[in-house]
């Protein structure tokens, strides 16, 4: 039926009501074939989901919940289309996400992990590592070399690049001649990690593995190792993080610290290929309580052992005067895992509770260390198993260290803490335990003002089962978490979004290493091979824009984005035609043949908007911790004119929001020449909470009740302030970008 040819005004009485705009509208259409879809497309697209006829469960199968989106998003895609056709299937398929917006506040989701498939997938290889089970890997970044250990008695190197990977050297575990063979023939508890550590040497020259009491240390490209028989079994190995500067000529001597059971420490000297000296650190003996971890940050530093009780040792291997050796009440339980910060200064513990603590020395005037002190609790809000520095150190005026924890109820947190122990506040080294925020979705905390202490930039929920381990990207811009079931996801640190989701293998991870340039390498504890998966920075940075738009699209309960194929190629393509539309029409705009931008113009950017792309595209890509620091020179020049434009239109459309529901202003909001105060004052200032609708009535009335004071010439004490354009109200020929005074409207021009 031709909509367009029903004129007669009575007989249009009788069109419904959503068909009378319809024809209005096609009148401007020259194809009047379209009519009947339009209307139906408008009423589904208003009415959303509540209008979803009741398929069967094979039928939604095949068609998805984004069945409209998808085909509105293929008709903006089209080339055969008019352009007035794609711009209507734009502005419908603003109405159908905000329908869908609307319905589905009940089934927010439990976890953002990729299981459907929406995102694309990133290439993997597996390593044939071992012929049985795989214990652990290590990355050495100084030589470039990926080293695992198996249950089958080696320990293998490997050189990993993009497509292939070679294997090094095989490195056979030495056994002490009078054990039994059969005993052997497994290397640690396949379960436990921990009781099978593999270490590398800070300069990558030699790598230090224990089963059992046996120690054995194998020279990179060297022969066949070391052996050295402890007097009880061995359950922590660690060198030194960072090297010393050579003091004097000749090969420095690699030390390796080896914790046992008995809580005994020893000492082995590296001398060559052939030969190496243990010495006994009696000084640092606690009887009988096993040691679970031990932390060293550089050769002339203090070293950490935590223990199976919870106490911390801070211990030297030479023994000092006294005072040399603290031991510290840590935790209530045994010490899981111990890691210093990138400058050596932090010490971060976590035990199997739900405190992580951060540790300091306390130094007094004289420059001797007179103790150790709390510098904050983290708290959450279930076990934590594991924690994570970012290697990459902070910069600027107040430096900022980032770490992430993860928990047994598969929350991962990633926080932000001051790199100087001079810059925590008083309050938390009293120790105060800062609280959780229980939220509901994973939230950039409002950065404009620093926090003191730490701070929770993210929470990241994309595992339902306990997260194991932990591990940064290089770049400080993607962090890797892996868990219970062989799920690891993938995290983008610039705005929370998951990049990737992989299925290792059906145990749990062991650990995760970033290889720079290649990917990730995976170790999950019931598979024979480690999958590197080929995660690189190219790849995540050519899918983040469909990530960012999913997690918008999953926190508004919009799911089915793998069955709309259509829809994920125009999320996808969405900066690209948003930067080509605004080049086209831009000069129209600026010399004054179009008043505003056109409606497709404006769906595109409030699309942009709403999924978040504001703030991936304005912005460089940087980590949290260093998002306010400037680009480091020699990096690559980020161009902040291209998406300006953008920017400016995403923070107008927020401070509006901002203003109507009383809330506060986005951090990309600034006041030009607005004086610093403290920080308590200025966030008053940004937040408009205070600002009632009953003061926009009060400002209505009084236009209202004396329309006198608001005319040209009337008297009244009004602050005027722009230059005239956009309607805003100013002093004639005058531009004046601070509010100033004035006796009346007489002066204005609008």
């Amino acid at each position: 039926m031709n909509l367009t040819t029903v004129d007669d005004p009575v007989q249009r009485k009788f069109l419904p009501s959503f068909l009378r705009g319809v024809a209005e509208e096609n009148k401007l259409i020259t194809s009047p074939n379209f009519v009947v879809t339009q209307a139906l497309v408008a009423l589904l697209a208003d009415k959303g989901a509540r209008l979803r006829p009741v398929y069967d469960k094979a039928d939604l199968e095949k068609r998805g919940p984004l069945e409209l989106a998808n085909a509105l998003a293929a008709c903006c895609l089209s080339s055969r289309l008019s352009s007035q056709h794609r711009q209507w299937a734009a502005q419908q398929l603003v109405r159908t996400l905000a329908a869908h917006d609307r319905d589905n506040n009940q089934n927010r989701p439990q976890t953002f992990a990729d299981m459907a498939g929406d995102l694309r997938k990133c290439s993997f290889i597996k390593l044939e590592a071992h012929q049985s089970r795989v214990i652990t890997c290590g990355w050495c970044s100084k030589k470039g070399l990926l080293a695992t250990s198996g249950n089958d008695g080696t320990v293998r190197v490997w050189n990993v690049t993009k497509n292939q990977y070679t294997l090094q050297q095989t490195c056979i575990f030495n056994k002490d001649d009078g054990s039994s063979e059969d005993g052997m023939s497994s290397l640690g508890s396949p379960s436990d990690p921990c009781l099978s550590p593999l270490a590398w040497s800070v300069a990558g020259k030699n790598l230090a593995s224990a089963m059992e009491k046996m120690v054995n240390i194998w020279q990179v490209n060297g022969g066949k190792g070391l052996l050295d028989v402890q007097p009880h079994w061995v359950s922590a190995l660690a060198w030194p993080e960072e090297e010393v500067e050579p003091l004097r000529c000749g090969e420095p001597k690699d030390l390796l610290l080896v914790g046992r059971m008995d809580g005994s420490l020893g000492l082995i000297e590296v001398l060559d290929a052939t030969d190496m000296h243990r010495s006994e650190l009696e000084h640092c003996y606690r009887k009988d309580v096993a040691v679970m971890h031990i932390a060293w940050y550089r050769e002339d530093r203090p070293f950490a052992v935590g223990y199976a009780d919870g106490k911390l040792l801070i211990g030297s291997k030479e023994p000092l005067e006294k005072g040399a050796i603290v031991v510290i009440d840590a935790h209530k339980e045994s010490i899981t895992s111990m890691k210093w910060s990138p400058n050596g200064q932090i010490l971060l513990t976590c035990a199997k509770e739900e405190t992580v603590k951060l540790w300091a020395p306390l130094y007094c005037d004289s420059g001797q260390g007179s103790g150790w002190c709390c510098l904050q609790s983290l708290r959450h809000p279930s076990l934590v198993n594991g924690v994570a520095w970012c290697d990459l150190p902070g910069r600027g005026p107040k430096p900022l260290n980032m770490l992430a924890i993860c928990c047994q109820n598969g929350l991962v947190s990633v926080w932000t803490v001051p790199q100087e122990i001079c810059d925590f506040p008083e309050s938390c080294v009293s120790g105060s335990e800062r609280l959780w925020e229980t939220e509901a979705k994973p939230k950039i905390l409002s950065t404009r003002w620093f926090e003191d202490g730490a701070v929770c930039v993210f929470q990241l929920k994309g595992h339902i089962t306990p997260v194991r381990t932990l591990a940064f990207s290089p770049d400080g811009l993607a962090l890797a978490s892996g868990g219970v079931g062989g799920l690891m996801n993938i995290w983008s640190l610039q705005d929370g979004s998951v990049l990737q989701t992989v299925v290792a293998g059906s145990g749990a991870i062991q650990n995760i290493v970033w290889i720079p340039d290649v990917g990730v390498a995976v170790c999950s504890n019931r598979s024979k091979d480690v999958l590197v998966v080929n995660c690189s920075k190219e790849f995540m940075a050519s899918n983040h824009v469909l990530a960012t738009c999913r997690t918008a699209l999953k926190k508004q309960g919009v799911v089915g984005l793998n069955m709309a194929p259509c829809m994920r190629a125009f999320l996808e393509r969405l900066p690209v035609m948003l930067q080509e539309q605004y080049t086209y029409e831009k000069p129209h705009v600026v010399c004054g043949e179009q008043l505003v931008h056109s409606p497709y113009m404006q769906c595109l950017a409030s699309m942009a908007v709403g999924l978040h792309l504001d703030q991936l595209l304005c912005s460089p890509p940087a980590p949290p911790h260093l998002r306010h620091c400037p680009p480091e020179s020699g990096t690559a020049v980020w161009n902040t004119s291209e998406w300006a434009w953008l920017n400016c239109f995403s923070t107008t459309i927020k401070a509006a929001e901002a203003l109507a529901r009383g809330a506060t202003f986005p951090d990309s909001f600034c006041v030009p020449d607005l004086e610093q105060g403290p920080k308590e004052e200025m966030a008053l200032v940004m937040d408009n909470g205070k600002w009632a609708s009953g003061m926009d009535e009060q400002i209505m009335s009084w236009a209202t009740s004396r329309p006198e004071d608001w005319h040209l010439g009337g008297k009244c004490d009004v602050f005027l302030w722009g230059a005239g354009r956009h309607g805003q109200l100013a002093e004639a020929g005058r531009n004046i970008l601070v509010p100033t005074t004035a006796p009346s409207f007489s002066q204005a021009q609008q």
